[in-house]
């Protein structure tokens, strides 16, 4: 068979672009002008407290429920911590969808 110039180059570039793609390893975002895999999305771990609302009132109280939360936040890493200041007759399902709405949604 004979094979014409164009084919002879085009046959020959492609093997040669496979091989050197096999023998070097090179990232492909550095060739593509777009990002094509996934960005790595910034996320923080919550930690809700849930206080009574009477005696998150008191002073004394609260600034213990602050240091707390400043505490656990500093300790762990990428945590936020939400104070989080409930009726003393909410419904634990008020405060379990509560929760499951920080847990969706994060906070914002």
């Amino acid at each position: 068979m004979h094979y014409n110039f164009f084919q002879k180059s085009l046959s020959f570039f492609l093997i040669f672009s496979l091989l050197f793609s096999l023998t070097f390893r090179l990232p492909l975002d550095i060739f593509l002008a777009s990002s094509v895999f996934a960005r790595e999305s910034e996320f923080n771990n919550i930690v809700s407290i849930l206080v009574e609302e009477e005696i998150y009132r008191l002073a004394d109280v609260r600034s213990r429920i602050e240091r707390y939360a400043r505490d656990i936040q500093s300790v762990l890493e990428n945590t936020r911590t939400l104070i989080i200041p409930t009726p003393s007759d909410a419904s634990v399902l008020d405060i379990a969808s509560l929760n499951e709405r920080l847990y969706q949604e994060g906070y914002k």
